[in-house]
Order: structure tokens, then C-alpha cells, then sequence
């Protein structure tokens, strides 16, 4: 979601880099990538549930495809739900047992202040994550000498690294797998290398490629 004042909300927008469009706009550079904060998924759900303790046939709200698919090769006698809308409507749809519970961000439910709701979080490779998950960007018009300037302010070299590797990944893939589902996430490792995970699932859950790669140097 944009947001800004003034003038510099006609010439910037910060949003979450795992919704912004796989092909990058020329028109539209992202001149800074903030501090990643975190990329793993979490589940909330009633009565402080975890997924190995739901009841199996619980409602699970999912918003993707990926999801999805990783909730069904951990749990598959649970039942997917399509959820849709804000984070906080998504936690209160869960508080108020629309749903059993809900697979979403980390990161955008403790920026909103509710982390205390999440009864677990997934490791890395039980549930990987969106490419560009956790990460913040600010773009700009091309040109925007100014605002280049900010957006070196904020940057964040380690994270910029891993979220491109994550994305360039996911661009590759995406198209070469479809309807498949792609995971990725990255790592600043040792040396300063990249380490990689790409995961592709499809939709009934089975992983059909789950590739550890490093080091890669960008």
C-alpha cells in the first residue's frame, strides 16, 4: 500500500516487495529496499491451536496457491479456505471462528501489533515463504535524482541481495512451471555468498522440485 505526504507522496511508494509485480517497470525502479523483517509464515488459530493439534477437517484460510499446497503436504486431511482482505480482518475472521485458522505473513501481522494472536510460526522449509516476503521497497519515477538519494538512505545491501536472487528465481520459474507454485527464499551465508531455496509445489501439495543452491555470488 502506498502511503507518504505532501509532495513526496506524488513521487514515492513503499509497499511490500513480494506483491510487486514480477517484471520490474523501467518507469518505476525501486531505489531502496528497507531491512527485511520477517519472512517466515505463522498460524493463528482458536484456542491457541497449533497445526500438529487442529482437528482434522479444521478450516484453514489460505490467500494462494503456494500456501495452499504446503498446508496439504503438512496437514492434508485439513480443509483450505480462500481468504481475502486486510490482515487485521483476516486475524478477526479467525477470532470470530469464520475460520479455524489462517496461514499468513509474519511480517504483516506484527507490524500491525499482532503477534501476541500467532499460536505458531513455520520453519523455512516446512512452509517456505513468498519471494520478497518481509521485505520493504520504496520506488520512484526514473530520473527522481532526489528520491534515489532516500531511498540510498534506507537501503539495506544484504537484503536487497537476497530478495532479488528470490525474485529472479521466481521470474524464471513461474512461467516454466504454471500452475505450479514457486517458494524461494535467500540467505546472506558465508563469504558474503547467497544461499538459495526454491521450492515448487504443485497444487494437491506435493512438492515436485525442493532445490538448495549456494553459493551464489550477486
Amino acid at each position: 500500500r502506498s502511503r507518504g505526504r505532501g509532495d513526496v507522496a506524488k513521487r514515492q511508494a513503499t509497499h511490500s516487495l513480494k506483491d510487486r509485480p514480477r517484471e520490474p517497470d523501467p518507469r518505476l525502479p525501486v531505489v531502496g529496499v528497507l531491512e527485511r523483517g520477517p519472512a517466515d509464515e505463522v498460524l493463528i488459530a482458536r484456542e491457541g491451536h497449533t497445526l500438529r493439534t487442529l482437528p482434522a477437517g479444521a478450516r484453514i484460510g489460505v490467500s494462494c496457491a503456494r500456501r495452499t499446497a504446503q498446508l496439504l503436504r503438512l496437514r492434508p486431511d485439513l480443509e483450505p479456505a480462500t481468504i481475502r482482505g486486510p490482515v487485521d480482518k483476516r486475524v478477526a475472521m479467525v477470532l470470530d471462528g469464520t475460520y479455524d485458522g489462517a496461514i499468513l505473513a509474519a511480517a504483516g501481522v506484527e507490524r500491525l501489533g499482532l503477534g501476541h494472536c500467532i499460536t505458531q510460526r513455520f520453519k523455512i522449509d516446512e512452509i517456505t515463504p513468498a519471494s520478497g516476503q518481509g521485505a520493504i521497497a520504496l520506488q520512484a519515477r526514473a530520473g527522481d535524482a532526489e528520491m534515489r538519494c532516500v531511498g540510498a538512505l534506507v537501503e539495506d545491501g544484504p537484503t536487497r541481495r537476497c530478495v532479488e536472487a528470490e525474485l529472479g528465481a521466481a521470474r524464471v520459474l513461474e512461467p516454466l512451471v504454471d500452475p505450479m507454485s514457486v517458494a524461494a527464499w535467500a540467505r546472506v551465508a558465508e563469504a558474503g555468498s547467497i544461499e538459495l531455496l526454491v521450492r515448487v509445489v504443485s497444487r494437491d501439495g506435493q512438492i515436485r522440485r525442493d532445490q538448495r543452491l549456494a553459493p551464489i555470488h550477486i
